[in-house]
């Protein structure tokens, strides 16, 4: 056999191998194009304003819609992949973004949008990127979960970052129009092909090429010896028993007061999304400097999602703590954006905002779920995505102040307000759990539980050397 045929067909062997990477990536690129282009949303919000003479908030609330929506959706997305596949799903998520974005460039009038983009695309893009997004989960069950989930949460960001220069040029030169067609355009071809790589582990394992990533993890998780030997055993408890049931996290407060923390916070977080271009041209600079702030914070944003998916599996303490830093540091930066006077400080903030509160809010609440409900299924990340959804959607409320007003002040001292809330409703989460529910005060376990499972495969290794 020729060397280049062997050489091809060990690459092909490797992949096979791990198919989960390849998800993974096939699941940034469709975060990066449908999402994408729902965060660069901002810049175009601001051409349509002008150009049909709309309010600040009756715009806001199109990317608003579209966002929580692509959120919410996933509450249909395990039944439909379910009944068909993973593949097929995507599939149809894409091509409905595709024809939202084709009708909506001839809408004559803001109302429209709110359900030819809002409530047409917002949900296209909930279907194709969870159906990716639940292929990434299954291939990762365990201890890879947050670096792979982080990764493709990733192409969002990644999406905000390359598109928004694209965008304003497209706007500038071609108008809001034929912009809103080239990208419905991108979005179905790039779209179907990443589509295409989306097979479960069980097709994989029909094939006889399931992904070693999965063994490794369902062979590991969770950490259990005998007492007879230092060999890891490995039950299979990557579903919820009958005794802990799936369902039964919704008879818990704290888990309803976890889900108004989060909601609060998204809140917050959707100015930066899509208000942070006209907050900018409040402030007196131009639309150019709106356009590389949103791309300077999405640069940021891209760093400290990477930064949380080398970091997050390895923190001594549990990551709803983390959540602390964004809330923080928002506070700080609401207080500060009133006295931003020069270049430099804008692109500073959009920088720190991007880092320090966008990355994390957006990447947390997916992964803290499984460390403070562990071994509850689907459910609770589920019913956690609808909540930032929620809070994005709810977002769009903070146009109203620079209608009313004709400045951000209002909105700014609500997201304070909101941040502040968000804070002590966590608190409540584990305050309620260790003194009101001992039983289920468990996210101190899942900590140690990841550290022994790492140092349990490190003497396994060194054994068999």
């Amino acid at each position: 056999m020729p060397n280049s045929t062997k050489d091809g067909l060990g690459c092909m062997s490797r992949l096979r191998r791990h198919w989960g990477w390849v998800v993974t990536f096939a699941s940034y690129l469709i975060y990066f194009i449908t999402i994408g282009v729902i965060y660069c949303f901002g810049i175009i919000t601001v051409a349509v304003q002008n150009d049909l003479n709309s309010s600040v908030a009756a715009t806001g609330w199109i990317p608003s819609i579209a966002s929580g929506l692509s959120l919410i959706s996933v509450a249909i997305v395990d039944s439909l992949v379910r009944r068909f596949s993973h593949r097929l799903v995507s599939i149809i998520g894409v091509v409905l973004c595709f024809i939202a974005c084709l009708v909506t460039s001839f809408m004559p009038s803001v109302f429209p949008m709110y359900f030819t983009f809002g409530l047409a695309y917002g949900t296209g893009a909930g279907i194709c990127t969870f159906s990716g997004m639940l292929l990434v989960v299954e291939h990762f069950p365990s201890e890879h979960r947050s670096r792979a989930t982080s990764l493709a949460v990733a192409g969002t960001t990644t999406g905000m970052l390359v598109l928004n220069p694209v965008v304003y040029g497209l706007l500038s030169a071609l108008g809001w129009r034929s912009t809103l067609r080239i990208l419905g355009a991108v979005v179905l071809g790039l779209g179907i092909t990443m589509s295409a790589f989306l097979t479960p582990v069980s097709k994989m394992q029909k094939k006889g090429h399931v992904s070693d990533d999965a063994i490794h993890e369902n062979s590991i998780s969770p950490l259990k010896k005998t007492e007879n030997e230092g060999k890891i055993t490995a039950p299979n408890t990557l579903r919820p028993s009958r005794q802990t049931g799936r369902y039964e996290v919704y008879k818990f407060p704290e888990w309803w007061i976890l889900l108004l923390a989060t909601i609060s916070s998204q809140m917050s977080i959707s100015i930066f999304f899509f208000y942070w271009a006209k907050l900018v041209l409040s402030l007196g600079f131009k639309e150019s400097t709106a356009a590389v702030a949103m791309t300077i914070m999405a640069a940021s944003e891209l760093a400290g999602k990477l930064t949380i998916a080398v970091i997050a599996d390895h923190l001594p303490f549990p990551k709803l703590y983390l959540h602390y830093v964004p809330i923080v540091v928002g506070v700080c930066i609401m207080l500060s954006i009133k006295h931003i006077t020069t270049l430099p400080l804008i692109f500073v903030i959009s920088s720190i905002t991007g880092f320090f509160v966008a990355s994390p809010l957006n990447t947390l609440p997916y992964v803290i779920t499984s460390e403070v409900f562990p071994n509850r299924g689907s459910v609770p990340m589920t019913s956690m995505v609808v909540a930032v959804g929620l809070g994005l959607t709810l977002g769009a409320v903070y146009g109203y102040s620079l209608d009313f007003t004709g400045s951000f002040s209002g909105a700014l001292n609500g997201c304070i307000a909101a941040y502040a809330f968000s804070a002590v409703l966590l608190l409540s989460v584990v305050l309620y759990q260790k003194y009101l529910a001992e039983e289920r005060y468990v996210m101190w376990n899942t900590v140690r539980h990841r550290h022994g499972v790492k140092q349990a495969c490190k003497d396994n290794d060194l054994a068999e050397l």
